[in-house]
């Protein structure tokens, strides 16, 4: 497979609002320096495989733009709740901070997230910096209008607090569930009966998490319309 090609330079911003990600590692400046020398490197590769693995939906690639902080621009909002799945206890096990803004650039557009400006990274800082304050997982919603950023933050607050009362194997279950692999196929991976795999699907509510996670997905749909829906301002 060759490699992802990245939009190019573009002359002008583009004319419709985008969706910027940034994202944070939870308190990694307080490891000691050879431990965040670690968690920094897996933090690189854990980047290069945020663009592998997003391709499709990413605008301008994901960048380490400081030791601990990344960020991307996005074209399909579809992603966001995998990337809230994924950023849970990555790298390193800290769990990343996400913050995400939408809203119009003005600046041209770069084929990495880094050397633009505009209300889309205004928002995105001002919703990271909200979650290293209030020290919210799960993202945090900025530019969306108003309702979008109150229904799309009080999604991210449930669905971030159902995550954290999983256990490690549920959290396994439910990983290889949202893959979309059957009972079946799961107890064969985890080497686990299906019945077990019965039993942890309706211990950890998987059936309500995965209609949350479906409506989250429709609202984050209607919230980042660019043409006939909500828009930023």
């Amino acid at each position: 497979m060759g490699k992802p090609m990245s939009p190019r330079k573009s002359k002008g911003p583009p004319p419709h609002p985008v969706i910027a990600v940034i994202g944070d590692l939870v308190a990694s400046r307080q490891l000691p320096g050879p431990e965040r020398g670690e968690v920094q490197a897996e933090l690189r590769k854990f980047v290069a495989q945020l663009n592998e693995r997003y391709r499709s939906a990413v605008l301008s690639d994901f960048v380490i733009t400081t030791g601990d902080e990344f960020q991307a621009l996005l074209r399909d909002p579809d992603v966001i709740p995998d990337l809230a799945w994924e950023l849970n206890g990555k790298p390193g096990g800290l769990g990343v901070r996400m913050g995400v803004g939408f809203g119009k650039l003005y600046t041209p557009l770069q084929p990495t997230a880094i050397g633009m400006d505009g209300p889309a990274f205004h928002y995105a800082r001002d919703a990271i910096n909200s979650a290293a304050k209030e020290g919210w997982l799960g993202g945090v919603f900025l530019g969306f209008s108003d309702p979008g950023d109150q229904i799309l933050n009080g999604f991210a607050r449930a669905l971030q607090h159902h995550r954290a009362e999983m256990t490690d194997r549920q959290r396994e279950v439910a990983a290889l569930l949202r893959s979309g692999e059957t009972n079946t196929r799961v107890a064969e991976r985890l080497g686990i009966t299906k019945q077990a795999v019965s039993d942890h699907v309706k211990t950890m509510g998987w059936e309500e998490y995965s209609l949350a996670e479906a409506g989250w997905r429709a609202a984050l749909r209607v919230f980042s319309r660019t043409g006939g829906g909500v828009k930023a301002a």
